[in-house]
């Protein structure tokens, strides 16, 4: 039989508030809303005192008439049809942890604030043994989230899979086992996916012990254990109203770790972005923006709460960011997909010794020690800012017109957009660096608007230090290109030895770099920069000012 199962947080001790209110019969006296009374309640199942644990069921039954039925009735005479559904749960007390056995729909009920978050996704894995994966699925920790999902033929563990643990965050796993009982593959994510070969109600906290002694084990962490790191906060209604305060303070206070980060949009560079936001009645106050920026959010924002105050209506900074849409404009002024302001937010903050980041709509949960073991880090990533002395961006200057003057400015050659092509494949280019020094600094540029955009800046140091290590064409073309710009003989014959890369970050930031960067940025970074080291080469931080 296939069981799904959950396990309540360690503080729930008892079986009041398991299942959400509104799914329970409402108190005498207290009415019972259209909704409630139109899906039906879970109600509790009398036990027959033949078990020897702590249990309690719910059941749930209803009948409905499917939506599509209507569309075939048009054309075609139909006997009366109703479809049925039965959903039930079955809570098991063991060791003084509360288990949840749901069946059919019964998951829906369940009082998602007091669930343990990966219990599933440790379990499996330490049954499973570190190297057993089959298949594996996240979510990107940058720009607009999606779901990124692999799957091999053979198990193998995560690292060696084409699943990137430093852009994912994993979310859902499942390997194959060798144990008789319990079939032949495990899913796990919040809950644990399993069949249970001749199940017996009366053994549920036989298997609740053994799920408890796995998911309780460590072995996972040798190879896994990034996932205690990083988690998405849901279904904690009261955190997550804490944590969307504490945006809107920042947001009032220009916090040094808020940006307004414009991902998501089909147009890369748009002329202009708009604000809008629409009433009751669709009358919208709109205003058009060069820049995505701060001041423009809050002038913008502003007006918006002026309006309400005149019609008396009181409101707040989050309704507003919830409600107020983005739309970015071309040049010819026409409209491309819009996203929610609240969406294209970047914060961080530190809460009752946890971390946490909120990018494109969703707040992740970051263990501190581990934030701050990576902050150390980074601290040893030289930051040359004092030493290159990059100049300032301006305020509106792209980064394709800041390196052309730079590099007329500065003396450094400029090889923006100038990519080598790799041999053998027509459309394959590789941006070799934005700007390049005699003294072999290859300087990459990148505005800090979001972790997408950083994180890509990184993959171009990688992928240009590991062609200079690897392929002679690359290097010969780097040594002719800077012949032909500056009269430089720059010597490669060391491949990357004695390069240096630097990441030129342009930043209105306060503070050094490192320590501004967004979280999931820095995770990458890491992992990015030692590779680089790796294969020879050096790694630097360089700051770029905005005026």
């Amino acid at each position: 039989m296939r069981m799904t199962i959950y396990l309540y947080k360690q503080e729930v001790t008892d079986f009041t508030n398991l299942l959400e209110e509104d799914w329970l019969m409402p108190l005498e006296g207290q009415p019972a809303t259209g909704a409630q009374l139109k899906r039906g309640f879970y109600t509790e199942l009398k036990s027959q005192n033949k078990f020897d644990y702590e249990t309690l069921a719910y059941m749930h039954t209803g009948s409905s008439v499917p939506s599509w039925l209507k569309l075939i009735h048009e054309g075609f005479e139909m006997p009366k049809t109703e479809s049925s559904n039965c959903s039930a749960v079955v809570f098991v007390k063991c060791k003084g942890r509360i288990f949840a056995y749901t069946f059919g729909y019964a998951y829906s009920a369940l009082n998602f604030s007091l669930i343990e978050p990966n219990f599933g996704l440790i379990t499996v894995l330490n049954m499973c043994g570190s190297d057993k994966v089959r298949r594996v699925q996240g979510k990107t920790l940058e720009g607009s989230p999606f779901i990124t999902f692999t799957q091999s033929l053979n198990a193998m563990s995560i690292i060696h899979q084409p699943f990137d643990v430093y852009r994912n965050l994993v979310t859902d796993i499942s390997c194959p086992i060798d144990d008789e009982q319990y079939g032949k593959e495990a899913f796990g994510a919040d809950a644990l996916k399993i069949v249970v070969k001749d199940a017996s109600i009366f053994e549920m906290d036989s298997y609740c012990n053994t799920f408890l002694e796995y998911f309780q084990q460590k072995t996972y962490q040798e190879y896994h254990d990034y996932i205690d790191y990083i988690r998405i906060v849901k279904n904690d209604p009261a955190l997550l109203d804490h944590l969307d305060g504490l945006l809107c303070e920042a947001l009032e206070q220009n916090d040094v770790f808020l940006n307004i980060v414009p991902v998501g949009f089909q147009l890369e560079e748009p002329e202009l972005f708009r604000l809008s936001l629409a009433d009751s009645k669709n009358r919208s106050t709109t205003e058009d923006y060069p820049t995505l920026s701060y001041s423009n959010v809050m002038d913008f924002i502003g007006k918006v709460i002026k309006f309400y105050m005149q019609k008396q209506k009181p409101t707040d900074i989050l309704t507003m960011l919830k409600k107020i849409m983005v739309c970015p404009l071309s040049d010819e002024q026409q409209v491309s997909n819009r996203r929610k302001l609240y969406d294209n937010i970047a914060f961080e903050c530190t809460f009752e010794k946890t971390r946490y980041a909120f990018a494109s709509g969703v707040w992740y949960a970051i263990d501190l020690n581990y934030y701050q073991a990576m902050e150390r880090e980074l601290s040893h990533i030289p930051d040359i800012t004092g030493e290159l002395v990059l100049k300032p961006t301006h305020l509106n200057e792209t980064e394709e017109d800041y390196n052309k003057r730079i590099g007329t400015e500065s003396g450094y050659a400029n090889f923006d957009r100038k990519n080598y092509q790799l041999p053998g494949y027509s459309k394959q280019r590789v941006e070799i660096c934005d700007l390049l020094t005699a003294n072999k600094d290859f300087i990459c540029v990148k505005k800090m608007t979001s972790s997408a955009d950083l994180n890509h800046l990184f993959a171009q140091m990688v992928v240009s230090a590991e062609l200079l290590v690897g392929e002679d064409q690359y290097r010969d073309s780097i040594v002719k290109r800077a012949q032909e710009s500056k009269k430089w003989d720059i010597d490669l014959s060391a491949k990357a030895n004695g390069v240096n890369y630097v990441l030129a970050i342009i930043s209105d930031k306060p503070g050094t770099l490192y320590q501004t960067l967004y979280t999931m940025a820095k995770i990458n970074l890491i992992h990015q920069a030692k590779h680089v080291l790796n294969l020879g080469a050096r790694v630097s931080l360089c700051k770029i000012s905005v005026l």
